[in-house]
């Protein structure tokens, strides 16, 4: 149960979000200073549902539910419990905050944290059973659940916020960007106040303010540049489907004549179209991977009709959802001909809308794939990728005769204080010079060594008779927590 929340009033709980709410704008005021970024006009409202075991508190929009496992408690002299074993008892609290896309008619906006409600259902039934695993093997733990489902489009009244928050436009989508920013992180503070252990899952645009927040990201400037209240407290991301590079990019082939930001412009709110053009959070997206945990899952599927070329899920470019310091690494064809990294696990092929939209006829398929991986970063294994930059990563191989092995190559970064997760991650390219280059395939013959340390040694060799082709590698090699998945990093209460 949520500490507190079976003695407050409906008038205390209020008035708690109110004091919040004050005392988080002052904040964003005094901080922001002139970087000219101004509040939003409320903030936005959220929604959660409850099982049998849960205690709902509407008003903080959150739901709190446990294990089996009885909850520890503080004895006369403040030492905590100890289980029959003499083991210390303690409770680590997961708190779930989901955080919808972009949207467009009003209708949709009012209720936007319906967008998650399946989502958050699924990983709530799964999340108790998941629990109790983690607690056979952790004696004296207590492992508890807390979840909401934030609307960045209204305020606290269930009011959209006026102006609208796609609504105000910018040449660089600065604004836009920052408004997302701003309510994202007043409403995280308003639903968790003081409270750690939070695990952020946002879809598309959800995804990117979440990793801007978390990184600390204000304006068009890079991670560490603004110190958001709730940041410190973020131990996670998962980005879903998640809008993380600058949609505008030339890198991406938008369909037709006109360029993404004009042909976004004729459907949505120009100054969404703006951040989501012009602004990038790939370097955010590395930094929570590299300094809290990161999950980017992302998807492509035969969703028609696509505004991109390519493999896409209809509303974003594939390699758009990720970033390098990701787990996970698959390629794709690019817009010239080449053949590039998208970065993420590939969890399935799915469109942008299958994990939102009930009629979707992959909509369950599509909930329990994501939610599977979420549970499984959160209890099994979070790696961090120990080369997190692209010239870490790429290995690139000059021509070569058929059967003609390359140098080895050796990547890497260390383990830190961390433990080697074992072999590496390889994808790669082979690179013909009439440019029909093609994922790696039956044709090429890859060696991949680990090493310790978090590295590993690859070379390469094809089997194209007659001809002299090359090829573009890229190694990941990970690190891993030594007790499990994210909740080993989480702190006890």
């Amino acid at each position: 149960m949520h500490p507190g929340a079976a003695d407050d009033s409906p008038v205390d709980r209020q008035l708690r979000r109110v004091i919040s709410a004050v005392t988080l704008l002052a904040a964003l005021v005094a901080a922001c200073g002139d970087t000219g970024v101004s509040p939003g006009a409320g903030t936005a409202g959220s929604s959660a549902t409850s099982s049998d075991s849960s205690t709902d508190d509407a008003e903080a929009g959150e739901t709190t539910t446990g294990s089996t496992a009885a909850p520890a408690t503080s004895s006369d002299d403040g030492a905590a419990d100890e289980t029959t074993t003499g083991v210390p008892s303690r409770t680590v609290v997961v708190r779930f905050a989901f955080v919808h896309g972009v949207l467009g008619s009003a209708d949709s906006q009012r209720q936007a944290e319906d967008e998650s409600s399946d989502l958050e259902a699924y990983l709530l039934e799964q999340f108790d059973a998941r629990a109790a695993a983690y607690e056979a093997t952790h004696p004296g733990l207590d492992v508890e659940v807390a979840s909401t489902r934030l609307n960045l489009y209204t305020d606290v009244d269930g009011a959209l916020l006026v102006p609208g928050l796609d609504e105000v436009a910018d040449e660089g989508g600065i604004l836009t960007a920052n408004r997302w920013r701003e309510e994202l992180a007043l409403d995280l503070e308003l639903a968790y106040p003081g409270e750690s252990n939070l695990v952020v899952i946002g879809h598309s645009t959800g995804a990117r303010a979440a990793m801007e927040v978390t990184a600390g990201v204000i304006d068009d400037a890079g991670p560490g540049s603004h110190a958001w209240p709730v940041a410190d407290r973020v131990a996670g991301v998962v980005a879903l489907h998640g809008m993380i590079d600058a949609l505008g990019s030339p890198a991406y082939d938008f369909l037709g004549p006109i360029s993404f930001r004009t042909g976004c412009e004729l459907a949505q709110a120009d100054g969404w179209c703006a951040y989501a053009s012009e602004i990038s959070a790939v370097a955010a997206s590395d930094w929570v991977a590299a300094n809290r945990r990161a999950l980017g899952l992302i998807a492509w599927g035969d969703c028609s009709p696509s505004l991109w070329t390519g493999q896409n899920d209809k509303s974003l470019p594939l390699r758009a959802q990720g970033s390098p310091g990701l787990a996970g690494v698959t390629m794709t064809p690019a817009a010239d001909g080449a053949v590039e990294p998208a970065h993420g696990v590939l969890y399935g092929n799915f469109c942008h809308s299958d994990v939102t939209a009930s009629s979707s006829p992959q909509h369950d398929a599509a909930v329990a794939a994501a939610m599977d991986r979420v549970l499984d970063w959160v209890f099994d294994a979070a790696p961090r990728v120990t080369n997190p930059t692209v010239e870490g990563q790429r290995i690139d191989v000059a021509p070569l005769p058929a059967a003609t092995w390359s140098r080895p190559a050796q990547r890497g970064g260390g383990c830190g204080d961390e433990l080697d997760a074992g072999a590496p991650e390889l994808a790669g390219a082979c690179v013909h010079d009439d440019a029909d280059d093609h994922a790696l395939d039956d044709h090429d013959v890859v060696e991949l060594v680990d090493q310790d340390g978090c590295t590993g040694v690859a070379r390469w060799q094809h089997l194209h008779d007659g001809e002299a082709v090359g090829a573009r590698l890229w190694m990941k090699t990970y690190a891993e927590l030594e007790d499990g998945g994210l909740i080993a990093t989480l702190v006890a209460e």
